[in-house]
């Protein structure tokens, strides 16, 4: 394990984390971005010929914040951008850049190397989004949600998910991007969910910007 490595705990990385995409979530949530992400994301649908109606709200938004997430884990981990993908990579195929081919046979090496990615929960194999691995220290792993405007989160629903995920990963990060006009209650909302992770190393990013439409 690397000095750095040791440095970083999952709970201090997650912090770290939490507090640049604070940062960071004003500047990204653009509509150009979000133009910008929808083009990616059509782009690798026709990479493996999905029909032009699928939508991908998530995936809009994890493609948003993916760049930086992973420069900000190479550098906190000195990581070689070259052998990023050993320890900062994603379960979905449409956020990433490598070919159909290529992102298999990462994904698989992935989580052979990492086997905590998936979690049992009730006998159904689920994992995150995104996953950070700090070596022998275990796996932070980064959930994206999208709310439509005026839209209020399934609490209970989010605190069941990261608390899943906490079951095999050392910390979780949920990601809500929130679109605007927002629901009044959101804050409320946000606030039950921190509650419902409290003692447990679960945290919760808020972006807000214009909505994600398609077709």
């Amino acid at each position: 394990m690397t000095e750095a490595m040791t440095a970083s705990t999952p709970l201090a990385f997650a912090r770290g984390l939490v507090a640049h995409l604070e940062h960071l979530c004003p500047i990204r949530a653009t509509e150009a971005a979000i133009t910008e992400a929808k083009k990616f994301l059509r782009a690798r649908r026709d990479l493996r010929n999905e029909p032009s109606d699928r939508k991908g709200y998530e995936y809009v938004v994890e493609i948003l914040l993916r760049q930086e997430i992973t420069e900000y884990a190479e550098d906190i981990l000195r990581v070689p951008a070259r052998e990023s993908h050993r320890q900062i990579y994603s379960s979905h195929f449409h956020t990433t850049s490598d070919e159909p081919k290529l992102w298999r046979t990462r994904w698989r090496q992935f989580r052979e190397s990492h086997p905590a990615v998936d979690t049992d929960d009730d006998g159904h194999s689920r994992r995150a989004d995104l996953f950070i691995c700090l070596g022998k220290v275990g796996l932070v792993s980064v959930e994206f949600k999208y709310l439509r405007p005026t839209a209020r989160p399934a609490m209970h629903t989010c605190v069941r998910q990261i608390r899943q995920h906490l079951t095999r990963h050392r910390a979780c990060v949920l990601v809500l991007y929130a679109a605007t006009p927002v629901s009044a209650r959101l804050e409320r909302a946000v606030g039950e969910i921190r509650d419902g992770l409290r003692g447990c190393n679960g945290f919760v990013v808020v972006m807000t910007g214009p909505p994600i439409e398609f077709p």
